[in-house]
């Protein structure tokens, strides 16, 4: 059932400049004026041509891996918008809107390299990997190792198996580190320091 709202924060109050989805607002409307479109592939087309099909193979394993993360972004940000505005908090709406945006153009401008450098129009399934992810960091470094294995002892471009396994749990563990620090604060000191 649709909900319509009869009453406005900004009638009310006015937007709050002092929060920080509006710092982040007004950050996103000075750097994120881009447009996919306008990206000119042709060195990538080039540089494409010039490699070989392991090396292709691998590149387009990592982008089609980037462009679903971007699309899962892309996706999973709509309820998290919805609950912002569902719960009036128009500035966490308002910032929430222009990440969306940039999110749906890093997906567009993914599909465009797929489409254009590649040649490649989708059929790409099968170089998602599905874990079983009973603990994130177990499903992350599978990823990483299932996602390099088809490449055996010589990865293209000279890619380390051990060198993106440490970067893969560095990345996590800041990440998880974050999250936890996060779960012990309140909104207010995670958003506003204090």
């Amino acid at each position: 059932m649709a909900t319509y709202r009869t009453s406005f924060k900004t009638a009310r109050h006015g937007l709050d400049a002092g929060l920080v989805p509006m710092h982040l607002w007004q950050k996103a409307k000075k750097l994120g004026v881009w447009n996919p479109a306008d990206i000119d592939f042709t060195g990538d087309l080039d540089h494409w041509r010039r490699l070989d099909d392991r090396e292709r193979d691998l590149l387009l394993r990592l982008t089609a891996q980037f462009q679903a993360g971007e699309e899962s972004v892309t996706y999973d940000l709509l309820p998290l918008l919805q609950v912002m505005a569902e719960e009036g908090r128009i500035e966490e709406e308002m910032f929430l809107t222009s990440y969306l945006w940039e999110e749906a153009k890093h997906v567009e401008g993914f599909s465009r390299f797929l489409e254009e450098v590649t040649g490649t129009h989708g059929g790409l399934e099968h170089y998602f990997i599905e874990t079983k992810m009973n603990e994130l960091i177990i499903g992350a470094l599978q990823h990483i190792g299932q996602t390099l294995l088809p490449y055996g002892d010589e990865i293209p471009f000279g890619v380390m198996v051990d060198e993106y396994l440490d970067f893969g749990q560095a990345q996590f563990k800041k990440r998880y580190t974050r999250i936890e620090k996060a779960r012990r604060q309140t909104l207010d000191e995670v958003l506003y320091g204090h």
